[in-house]
């Protein structure tokens, strides 16, 4: 086959002014068949080369933006662009893309392109999806304040400065992965209507979501972060998960909004989590998950429960404040710190479950509607459970290990109960009130107890 001159009669003539050259009129061919325009082969390549390597490439994969936007938005070229859009692949932009004016209401398919220069697509409007999917950037791509209705795919790109999409509007599924390499991405005020996903990814600074409404969920795995990532006062109406992902700095959610569940999962490393004043229309999990300073949600309301497990280990955990509308469970959960639960509200139960190692909990004024259940847990340091009020038992059983406990002024409306517990140190109970009684069973070991009632 000749790439250079198909000669379909179906291919809206060029106008003689117009000096497009040979792999322009045969890319504008191809696109009138529906075919993806694929320069390695016009090139005579065949296989696809390295968009971030282009000293090989040869003038034949030039393509010019005056030719681009002559196709998507003048007549008779726009009419007759086919349904399946205008697909380029493996072009060499040397000049800067800088978006006229006008709504292009075509899909626009840039593979494995290399845009020498600045690709400037603020306020772009489009009617379909835009893909820079397997393409290279080495000046700037801003596509602030776009609207684009279909998806916004960065399959495997490259973006060598940051990347600003700020008040960008994205109708379909925002989607980065297949080992992509961006500087930064910043999404701030932003609205995606279908969510967001990277997956496999490298970032070399921040990812800022903050202030983003996403429609869908928030999906991040297999990811390197090497800064922060902000959700800060983000609305999200699915879910956001992370899993098999890297945060070198903070993971941030202070304020966030969301309908669905927060789940923090295998593999996930983080120097710390803010999650102060979150609110969360379903359940938290953080399972299997390094967090190697603090988990922080003070404030945080949870209309599910909160569940910590899978071997996650975390230097110091604040929930102050905080409000769960179901339960509270920590099963082979590690805390080298303090969990804070001053004041905190659990509508059900908290459990401190099996190979739960826990240098000191506060429970101190603590709202518990249900049990609060201790079966081989270890707390090394105090656990303080100064005048909580437990709706249901108290029960501190099987094994569990204990520094000093003070339950001083505790309000528990069923039964303490203490089986096969150790204390190394005090426990207090000074002015205990137990309505079910105390109940102390067989394999329990004391150091020393204080028991005062007037």
């Amino acid at each position: 086959m000749n790439y250079h001159s198909s000669g379909l009669s179906s291919v809206p003539p060029v106008a003689a002014w117009i000096s497009w050259t040979l792999q322009e009129k045969w890319v504008w061919e191809q696109i009138c068949e529906g075919q993806l325009a694929d320069l390695n082969y016009y090139d005579g390549v065949g296989d696809v080369l390295d968009p971030t390597q282009p000293m090989s490439w040869s003038a034949n994969r030039i393509l010019r933006a005056s030719f681009l936007w002559k196709i998507l938005l003048e007549e008779p070229y726009a009419s007759a662009i086919p349904v399946q859009g205008v697909r380029i692949k493996g072009a060499w932009w040397e000049d800067s893309l800088r978006c006229p004016t006008g709504k292009i209401v075509h899909d626009l398919w840039l593979q494995a392109c290399h845009f020498e220069q600045a690709v400037q697509f603020q306020g772009l409007h489009m009617t379909g999806t835009l893909s820079f999917e397997g393409s290279s950037f080495v000046q700037e791509l801003l596509l602030s304040g776009a609207t684009i209705d279909g998806d916004l795919v960065f399959d495997g790109s490259t973006v060598s400065m940051p990347l600003n999409m700020t008040h960008i509007h994205v109708g379909g599924l925002l989607w980065a992965g297949a080992s992509g390499c961006f500087t930064s991405i910043d999404l701030q005020g932003s609205r995606l209507d279908r969510g967001v996903t990277l997956s496999g990814v490298t970032v070399y600074g921040s990812v800022n979501l903050e202030q983003s409404e996403i429609g869908g969920d928030v999906y991040v795995e297999d990811t390197e972060i090497l800064s922060l990532m902000s959700l800060e006062s983000a609305m999200v109406h699915g879910h956001v998960s992370l899993k098999d992902t890297v945060i070198f700095s903070t993971l941030i959610m202070h304020d966030i909004t969301v309908e669905g569940s927060i789940y923090l999962r295998y593999g996930l490393t983080c120097e710390t989590v803010d999650l102060r004043g979150a609110h969360c229309h379903a359940q938290v999990t953080v399972l299997g998950t390094r967090i190697e300073r603090m988990m922080n949600v003070e404030g945080g309301q949870i209309a599910g429960s909160l569940f910590f497990g899978g071997d996650v280990t975390c230097e110091a955990l604040n929930l102050f404040k905080v409000s769960i509308a179901q339960n509270l469970t920590f099963v082979d959960a590690s805390i080298s710190d303090v969990v804070n639960l001053t004041q905190a509200q659990v509508v059900g139960g908290i459990i401190f479950g099996a190979r739960t190692r826990l240098q000191s909990v506060n429970l101190s004024n603590a709202h518990v509607g249900g049990p609060v259940l201790f079966i081989a847990a270890n707390v090394v340091g105090e656990l303080n459970m100064e005048s909580i009020h437990v709706g249901g038992s108290l029960n501190l059983y099987d094994h569990a290990d204990f520094g000093s406990v003070n339950l001083d002024g505790a309000q528990v409306r069923g039964r303490l109960a203490i089986v096969g517990a150790t204390f190394s140190r005090n426990l207090s109970m000074d002015q205990i009130q137990a309505n079910g009684g105390v109940f102390i069973g067989e394999g329990t070991h004391f150091s020393q107890v204080s028991l005062f009632h007037p």
